[in-house]
């Protein structure tokens, strides 16, 4: 999302990176399930029993990973992906960025989601 701001402005901050940093959630990710299933159980807000906790290291990764696996599976069909504006604008960036034939971007101006069938589903 940022890739433009920083390019142009090269040399305005310098920055180390300490390898320590990179250390994965691979440790931390059974307890971190744990509390996210508590917590949505005890405030009664979503269904977690036989579904799946995605852990990811920003909202622009869990986008795209989400319209890719909701993403119809055969060839000639395209997803409209669409969000109630005012929307994070990730989405329509995570939604255009791959040009993936599996979706795309059908929210611009629309104050309603476009009509969903069988050969264009709605994200």
């Amino acid at each position: 999302l940022f890739e433009d701001y920083w390019l142009a402005r090269p040399r305005s901050a310098p920055l180390s990176v300490l390898p320590s940093y990179h250390i994965g959630y691979d440790a931390h990710v059974p307890r971190l399930e744990a509390a996210i299933r508590s917590l949505h159980g005890l405030v009664g807000n979503a269904v977690t029993d036989g579904r799946e906790v995605v852990v990811g290291i920003g909202s622009t990764e869990l986008i795209a990973a989400a319209l890719y696996a909701l993403s119809p599976t055969q060839d000639e069909a395209t997803a409209s992906v669409w969000s109630r504006a005012p929307y994070y604008s990730g989405y329509k960036q995570s939604a255009t960025f791959f040009r993936s034939a599996g979706f795309e971007w059908a929210a611009d101006n629309a104050s309603s989601p476009p009509p969903a069938t069988a050969e264009r589903p709605l994200i």
